[in-house]
């Protein structure tokens, strides 16, 4: 069970990962905005999942 919650958690952070990389892209945003974009949205415990 750990394995499978561990497994989807970093499904969902390199999912995450992507779409923060790609809006950085898209808008143009210069290193200190993406750093800071960054920052925010991918911390390690935003990305939990709650298996019950």
């Amino acid at each position: 069970m750990e394995d499978g919650k561990f497994f989807l958690e970093t499904v969902w952070y390199m999912v995450a990962e992507r779409v923060i990389e790609r809006a950085i892209e898209v808008y143009g945003l210069d290193e200190g905005r993406a750093a800071a974009l960054r920052e925010v949205f991918l911390k390690g415990n935003l990305y939990r999942v709650e298996l019950s």
